[in-house]
């Protein structure tokens, strides 16, 4: 299901970006405006009966938000620059660039992390 998925936002994405003028910065934009308030009603409502004020002790100091912004704002360059991935080359070709990142991942681990060694089962999965 989730190949279905990655592969069918990917393709219509692809197909919009040919047919429709549009700014993908705009976009990647106002889904994150549209995520922030969603999520926010979630956390007021999966609390039950908790109040707006409460939510917000649980999501932590400012501190704490600050150092949320740096994983937030990769996701967000990453959303932006989906769009410009998919103006520029083919759905397909994004699509195995985009599961390297698996690859390369578990490579860098066990360079940059000492000690790190993974079995080959999990070279495989």
């Amino acid at each position: 299901a989730l190949v279905l998925q990655s592969a069918g936002v990917s393709l219509l994405t692809r197909y919009m970006c040919q047919r429709v003028q549009y700014n993908g910065a705009a976009v990647s934009l106002m889904q994150e405006l549209f995520k922030f308030p969603l999520a926010f009603i979630i956390l007021v409502l999966a609390g039950r009966g908790n109040t707006v004020g409460s939510v917000f002790k649980r999501i932590g100091a400012p501190r704490e938000l600050l150092q949320l912004c740096v994983p937030a704002g990769c996701f967000a360059a990453q959303n932006v620059l989906f769009f410009v991935a998919h103006e520029r080359i083919p759905a397909i070709v994004y699509l195995v660039l985009s599961q390297t990142k698996s690859v390369f991942t578990a490579l860098f681990s066990v360079l940059l992390l000492p000690g790190k060694r993974l079995r080959l089962l999990q070279w495989l999965s």
